[in-house]
């Protein structure tokens, strides 16, 4: 049976599972507008750089940096060889990334003329194969060979347990056995999508959209899907394996879909109501942390299924900016600037038009159709037997999308020859009675029908009667959910509320099950107790603040913050406040506390203070730095000093605790009815639940390479030893680390030997390393990373030698020494006329000579210790070179003679010098 949609499922949520969330996502693509982010094929290399091939060229992100490049035009595929070597083909046929001693990658054309629009490729070893529509070309050894496509066009390249496969337009497969084609060790029906394989295993996907499984004993089975119809209806794309029990399947116009390989259930559905930017998928990969990166028009998503964090914030109708989160009884409870909002199940179906073949009798055909009947005959003439060569002899695909060379549906002929174009709506066709049919013989029908297809047991959110305005509070007590906002004070059940208090309130804090805490906006604390399942109005505390947040111990004593005092309440009498002297909030922050070894403390954003019980004073704690972002529990607090996330109180791995870097801007935390568990609001309106005991994999298991070394904009050469000029410029070092759960959060710190003595302070702006200048010397450069765990990975160190300018060096003083020596003895030979020549050139060599000495002295014996240290030494080197000096005068001024002019000139300034002593 073959179905054919009117419209496609585009709000497609996962049942039986959807209240436990969905899988956390994040949306990478360059800032750059100007590149082309279209992805084709991805890749990631053994630096965890992940490679994009795209019409701009290849397309490299390391989480935090993009970089392009320019393979000469569109790339089509990118494999990698076990080498480490990555390869592309594309437009202009194929080649190879090269990374140079620098740390820069450039592109290497290998194809020549012969090989164009080469739109797949595939790598087993350290052998590569590039397919097009006319051949193979087969790389090894700095070298290609070619097979070329004889019988019919090539139309797919794929591999099973490292076995190359080739399929042909005809629906042929060969396997490929050096440069020959031979008859497959498996025969698959249908062209075949892709091929992804683990250790034991290899998944197919076929253009009937198929699953295969293969085995290593060559044993082929079919991956029995509970959503074949959504399959069927989205078209499958590409496939990967995520780990041994889990697969991603992209299709045309589904999104992605996760599905357990054991039993065929969907475990989760991604597309555009779930987060993902278009349902339109053209690639798929697995990354090394169990990743799926999904690639589409609008860049890049990355799914993390085993990241602790489940969305809450992509089901339908939740409205208005979220304010807080809770759970109860397993019930979802979100309130937001328009209200309350309750997660809640819906069934919904949609209706599928398909038609049937069906064998009738003729003369059924003669009977007119009842009106209303469901079932509308559409006759078709017979199929003909169709030529085996008619497919191969149509115009080649030279695509490089291979879903774009699936065999349609229905075959284009029929609906040609029914007077359709295809893709074009059905056309009922005339009947073609044949004069030799009999009105008893069977001829085939084609019957219009409907079905009715449970989409989903989709959930969405429900508004709660009664609550129309802003819910910022929501506790749990007497068992149910109490939610405060601007309407008032509510009891929540299920989808019903019951007004309990129609004041407005700012705070609401459950003292135990059966009190409440109340803080109005007209500045009024009341305390609320429950009488016979029903909450009154206990007392009023004579406070008049605004209380923005309470915490107790175990004993009762109740402490409520407000924008300038504190307030005790002792737990023996709840009737006697005690007011605590205000302390410096001058910029009226939200001040919050908890209790850390029995003893209360405060927090607010000018810092920590702690709480005096003999004075009744609170004093600041100078030892620790006031926090950018806090949210305190009775016992515990978590806070960001601007460099990470950090807990005080209760004993939480640190790696739990840095998760919470995923999110951005965090602007709400409390704690789940599971109290390992948290829920969480970030900047983005994203609303997520955070779990505790999850686990993950490391974040950044790859270590810190090296990207790029320039000077002046010119990429050196070197590799880890430099020589660099010291007149060429600003010499700039790039280091880059692949982190795609925190790549922007990552730290750097370095020390350059030689010239510092320690390290640089952390930095996420220390990747890119910069010298404006450098003495003459040695240096050692070691380069750190730190991701949000704590882990620290080191460069190996790159050693660098400062020359300085060629005319700064002592060969070319040496050089200019010898030639104005040259010179003074060529003017010796020469006439009397050129005697002041002859004397000033002597002079010259004089003054390069001292130079030359001083230059090689200097070098000798300089230091980078202090500017201080390298003038004594100057002048230690001037008094050595002095008596030389001296010599060399009194020799220039005896060659002179008595009756030179300069020479009485200076006698005369000695005299006259010697006169005044």
């Amino acid at each position: 049976m073959r179905y054919f949609l009117v419209y496609l499922f585009q709000l497609v949520i996962i049942a039986g599972y959807a209240q436990d969330g969905h899988f956390f996502l994040t949306n990478h693509s360059p800032a750059d507008k100007g590149i082309d982010h279209v992805a084709f094929d991805m890749l990631q290399d053994y630096n965890g750089v992940l490679n994009f091939a795209t019409r701009s060229g290849v397309l490299t992100y390391d989480g935090k940096n993009w970089d392009l490049i320019n393979c000469g035009g569109a790339v089509y595929a990118v494999e990698i060889t076990e080498s480490g070597e990555i390869f592309w083909s594309g437009a202009t046929g194929f080649g190879r990334l090269k990374r140079e001693k620098s740390g820069r990658v450039v592109s290497e054309l290998l194809s020549d003329s012969t090989g164009r629009e080469v739109y797949q490729a595939l790598a087993l070893g350290n052998k590569v194969y590039f397919m097009n529509d006319d051949a193979i070309f087969i790389y090894s050894d700095k070298s290609f060979k070619t097979i070329a496509a004889r019988e019919a066009s090539f139309t797919s390249l794929f591999e099973i347990f490292n076995v190359p496969f080739v399929q042909t337009s005809l629906g042929h497969s060969f396997e490929i056995n050096e440069l020959q084609l031979k008859e497959p060790s498996i025969h698959f029906e249908g062209s075949v999508l892709f091929s992804s394989g683990t250790s034991n295993q290899y998944l197919v996907g076929t253009s009937e959209n198929r699953l295969l499984l293969c085995t290593r004993e060559l044993e082929i089975s079919e991956v029995q899907i509970q959503e074949r119809d959504y399959i069927n209806a989205s078209e499958l794309i590409d496939g990967v394996w995520v780990n041994d029990d889990l697969i991603a399947l992209g299709t045309l116009r589904g999104g992605v879909i996760f599905i357990n390989i054991h039993n065929g259930s969907t475990s989760e559905i991604i597309n555009y109501s779930t987060g993902l930017p278009d349902n339109e998928v053209l690639s798929l990969l697995a990354d090394k942390n169990n990743n799926v990166w999904v690639s589409h028009d609008y860049g890049f998503t990355r799914i993390a299924p085993f990241v602790p964090f489940r969305s809450y914030s992509r089901y339908d109708n939740l409205k208005g900016n979220l304010l807080c989160a809770a759970s109860i009884h397993e019930d979802v409870y979100v309130g937001t600037s328009l209200g309350l909002f309750k997660l809640n199940k819906r069934e919904t179906y949609d209706e599928v038009i398909y038609y049937e073949d069906v064998a009738v009798a003729r003369n059924a055909l003669r009977q007119k159709v009842a009106p209303g009947n469901e079932t509308n005959p559409v006759t078709s003439p017979p199929v003909k037997s169709q030529d085996p060569t008619a497919e191969g002899s149509r115009k080649k695909k030279s695509g490089f999308l291979r879903f774009l060379r699936r065999k349609s549906k229905v075959d284009e002929s029929v609906r040609e020859t029914a007077g359709e174009t295809p893709g074009s709506n059905p056309v009922v066709p005339a009947i073609d009675f044949k004069p030799q049919l009999s009105d008893h013989e069977i001829i085939i029908q084609r019957l219009r029908r409907t079905k009715k297809v449970l989409r989903a047991a989709q959930f969405e959110y429900e508004g709660v009667g009664g609550i129309g305005a802003k819910v910022n509070n929501v506790v749990i007590a007497n068992g149910k959910l109490i939610a405060g906002g601007i309407d008032g004070l509510f009891e929540v059940n299920g989808l019903a509320s019951l007004n309990i208090l129609d004041k407005p309130i700012r705070f609401l804090y459950s003292v135990n099950d059966t009190t409440l805490i109340v803080s109005t906006y007209d500045d009024r604390v009341l305390t609320l107790i429950v009488r016979n399942e029903k909450w009154e109005t206990k007392n009023e505390l004579g406070i008049d603040d605004q209380i923005s947040f309470a915490f107790q111990n175990d004993l009762g004593d109740l402490w409520l913050c407000g924008v300038e005092n504190i307030y005790h309440i002792k737990g023996s009498d709840d009737n006697i406040v005690v007011s605590i002297p205000p302390f410096y909030n001058q910029n009226f922050s939200k001040t919050v506390g908890f209790y850390l070894k029995n003893e209360p403390v405060f927090i607010n954003a000018n810092g920590f203070y702690n709480y005096n019980r003999e004075s009744h004073l609170i004093t600041k704690i100078d030892s620790m730095s006031a926090p950018v972002t806090y949210f305190a529990f009775s016992r515990v607090l978590w806070y960001n000093d601007g460099h990470s996330w950090n807990v005080l109180g209760e004993s939480i791995p640190n790696k739990t605790i840095q998760m919470l870097n995923l999110c951005d801007d965090i602007r709400f935390i409390a704690r789940d009815e599971h109290p390992e568990n948290f829920w969480i609001i970030n900047r983005d309106n994203g609303l997520y639940k955070f779990f505790s005991n999850g686990t993950m994999s490391d974040s950044s298991p790859f270590k810190l390479f090296l990207k790029s070394i320039t000077q002046n904009g010119a990429a050196l050469k070197g590799g880890r030893r430099q020589t660099v000029s010291q007149e060429n410029g600003t010499l700039e070092i790039v280091v880059s680390q692949a982190d795609f759960i925190d790549g922007p959060l990552l730290e750097y710190r370095f020390l350059l030997n030689g010239m510092d003595e320690s390290w640089s302070e952390w930095s996420r702006r220390n990747d890119h390393i910069s010298f404006s200048y450098l003495p003459l010397g040695n240096y050692t450069l070691r380069v750190q990373s730190r991701d949000m765990f704590g882990k620290i990975s080191e460069l190996d160190p790159l050693v660098f030698m400062v020359q300085p300018p060629y005319w700064k060096t002592p060969w070319f003083y040496a050089m200019e020494f010898t030639i104005f020596a040259l010179l003074v003895l060529l003017s010796f030979k020469l006439s009397v006329r050129y005697r002041l020549i002859s004397r000033v050139l002597s002079l010259l060599t004089i003054i390069l000579l001292i130079e030359f000495i001083q230059t090689i002295i200097g070098i000798s014996f300089f230091t980078n210790s202090s500017p201080m240290i390298d003038f004594l030494i100057q002048v230690i080197v001037a008094l050595i070179i002095l008596p030389v000096e001296g010599f060399l005068r009194k020799l220039m001024f005896r060659s002179m003679g008595s009756n030179s002019k300069l020479f009485d000139v200076i006698a005369e300034l000695d005299r006259q010098q010697k006169s005044k002593k």
